[in-house]
């Protein structure tokens, strides 16, 4: 199987991507000051937990967001990486983010063969202004476009 020789494309906030190692760093020096002072069980075992939280938004952190490449979709979250490849994706739409902001998010929404969908929050932008719906519509045109071009070149799809 042949594949088109495409760019990796990556969707993610910089600056989001800052502030979650920053606030991770946060959390690595409280739970050491807890670790340091407090020498009880409690105290211990709650400095250990800030610490390793912190140690996971310190570590996954920088890498945050969707990456489009000849294999598919990667969407990487602070908990875990998930790879979808574009011969198990039988749709692509703009939907809603969903998310705790309040303001309208909208976000790519993968419909997957199985019939599951995969709402890609690393794309996600604010729909409340044209920008925002802009983005969001942009976002989905590079995802079709990379979908369309390994469906072209793909044999099994």
């Amino acid at each position: 199987m042949s594949q088109p020789s495409t760019t990796p494309v990556a969707f993610g906030s910089h600056g989001q991507r800052a502030v979650l190692v920053l606030i991770g760093a946060v959390f690595v020096l409280l739970g050491g000051g807890v670790l340091a002072s407090d020498h009880s069980v409690p105290g211990i075992a709650i400095g250990a937990f800030v610490v390793g939280v912190g140690a996971v938004a310190v570590g996954r952190g920088p890498i945050v967001g969707v990456r489009v490449d000849t294999r598919g979709v990667t969407h990487r979250t602070l908990t875990r990486t998930t790879v979808i490849a574009w011969c198990c994706i039988r749709d692509i739409a703009a939907g809603s983010g969903g998310g705790s902001s309040p303001l309208p998010t909208g976000a790519p929404v993968l419909t997957l063969d199985d019939g599951r969908t995969r709402v890609l929050i690393g794309m996600a932008s604010s729909t409340a202004t044209r920008r925002g719906q802009s983005a969001v519509e942009q976002h989905r045109q590079t995802l079709l476009t990379q979908h369309a071009l390994h469906r072209a070149a793909c044999a099994t799809c």
